[in-house]
């Protein structure tokens, strides 16, 4: 019994296996050196804005009296924010349901309150 696959070795000459090594050299690990980091930080930022691992963030309590949105909220009151609806505005962002990693070139995270919360914060480590 098994899967079903078949692995057979290949038999190539001496000269295509040589080349075959020499092609392959250093490429059995890419290491962190060798990642594009931008465009991978990019590309983790977009993916986690068009489906955020937690759409409903930690629900907080109003301290006080407030408006948020227009809305009147009184103290006490439990409020839940929905990062899925923020991350696909169109007032927010452009295209908001298009995936374009781009969108994060030279972001820094300044001036994105949310986004120091941990909704978008992942970084690669060194």
């Amino acid at each position: 019994m098994g899967n079903g696959v078949v692995v057979k070795p290949s038999r190539g000459n001496g000269e295509s296996k040589s080349r075959n090594r020499h092609q392959c050299r250093g490429r059995a690990s890419i290491g962190r050196a060798r990642l594009a980091k931008a465009d991978l930080q990019n590309v983790i930022n977009e993916t986690q804005r068009l489906y955020p691992p937690v759409p409903l963030l930690v629900p907080h309590e109003a301290s006080e009296d407030c408006v948020v949105g227009g809305f009147d909220v009184p103290r006490h009151t439990m409020l839940v924010i929905n990062s899925r609806a923020i991350d696909r505005n169109p007032e927010v962002w452009e295209d908001p349901t298009e995936f374009r990693p781009q969108r994060f070139e030279g972001w820094s995270g300044e001036g994105s309150e949310g986004y120091k919360l941990g909704v978008i914060d992942p970084k690669i480590n060194k």
